[in-house]
């Protein structure tokens, strides 16, 4: 039972803590009652630390907790992404708080801290993305019965982002050929099967030759990376349009893997290539991602009249309203091509 005692001026708030030992902390009450309810509302917080954790994390402070999380993390670009902005978290005196104490105004106020490497505001979608770090590892440390209490992530407020506009990052109907057309055998198969599926860097370098089926016209979606799924968790079948088979045939037929594009890993430098064939392609150079190849396939098959609904299953994207972000880069291509055209007799 908590309780006070007063040694010279000084009144000493007595409690067990989570490990049931004894502890006394000096406090600045003047009085034995204000002491003595001090001491029985750090027992009672000691009493829930010890609820909420196991006698190795009962210590931990959430420096801790994100440094066991990062060596959970399996190999690949997401692991690296995450491991980076976990960085940012260790850098930050939150870092410091104990499990037990860290509360949602800890994170809502480090989030309005948040600061790059070199010391610049962190982007919005930065401090967007970074609760979802922290509510996965308390996840996974809660799933592994090293934290049993309630995850402080779940009072935190969301971080609310304007959606951001894809812009002109993306490779137009008439550039693609041009682009393809300067780039080495490996890269041309690559860049085209990205094009014409929208699959992601990691689906493509985890695509096998038997999720490939030239007959039936159909690539199988089943895995990223060296992940047995994707990133929506789900396997999904895509069609082979005509002008990409060629493509796929060779680079099956090039392969010596059970892989189709086994040289592309991790640290592939993809965008540089990107940017650099468009430069040889006499293309005005921009900073264009391999994602953006993602972003040209939905705007392409959209500008080529294909209807939003079969575009968002060719995509992926769980809400239609995600496809259609991509409606006005077809359309300003659209208009662009009616624009180099006379629609009626000159008189």
């Amino acid at each position: 039972m908590a309780y006070a005692i007063k040694r010279g001026r000084v009144w000493y708030a007595c409690f067990k803590n989570a490990d049931g030992r004894d502890t006394r902390r000096s406090t600045t009450a003047t009085k034995e009652s204000d002491a003595i309810a001090l001491a029985t509302q750090l027992e009672a917080k000691e009493q829930a630390l010890r609820g909420a954790s196991t006698e190795e994390t009962r210590t931990w402070a959430l420096g801790d907790l994100v440094g066991w999380w990062i060596e959970q993390l399996p190999e690949g670009s997401s692991a690296r992404k995450d491991r980076s902005a976990a960085q940012r978290i260790l850098r930050h005196e939150v870092a410091n708080l104990s499990l037990g104490e860290l509360r949602a105004f800890h994170v809502e106020r480090f989030l309005s801290d948040l600061k790059s490497a070199d010391g610049r505001p962190s982007a919005p979608d930065t401090k967007k993305k970074t609760p979802g770090l922290l509510q996965r590892a308390f996840k996974l440390a809660k799933k592994l019965g090293h934290w049993r209490g309630a995850n402080p992530m779940a009072d935190v407020e969301r971080v609310k982002v304007p959606k951001s506009e894809i812009g002109d990052l993306f490779l137009t109907p008439e550039e693609i050929p041009r682009v393809l057309a300067v780039l080495d055998d490996s890269n041309r198969r690559l860049v085209a099967t990205a094009v014409h599926t929208g699959m992601r860097k990691g689906e493509l370098a985890a695509l096998q030759k038997q999720d490939v089926d030239l007959e039936l016209g159909t690539v199988t979606v089943r895995r990223s990376w060296e992940r047995e799924t994707t990133k929506g968790a789900h396997h999904d079948v895509l069609p082979i349009h005509p002008e990409l088979a060629p493509y796929l045939a060779e680079a099956i037929a090039a392969s010596t893997s059970e892989r189709v594009f086994p040289w592309v890993k991790p640290n592939t430098k993809l965008p540089e290539m990107l940017r650099a064939a468009l430069v040889r392609a006499g293309i005005p150079p921009r900073r264009v991602r391999f994602h953006d190849l993602r972003h040209s396939a939905a705007s392409v098959l959209l500008a080529a009249g294909i209807n939003a609904t079969v575009v968002q299953a060719v995509a992926r994207h769980r809400d239609p309203r995600t496809t259609m972000r991509y409606a006005h880069l077809a359309a300003g291509w659209t208009l662009r091509q009616i624009e180099r055209r006379s629609l009626l007799p000159t008189v």
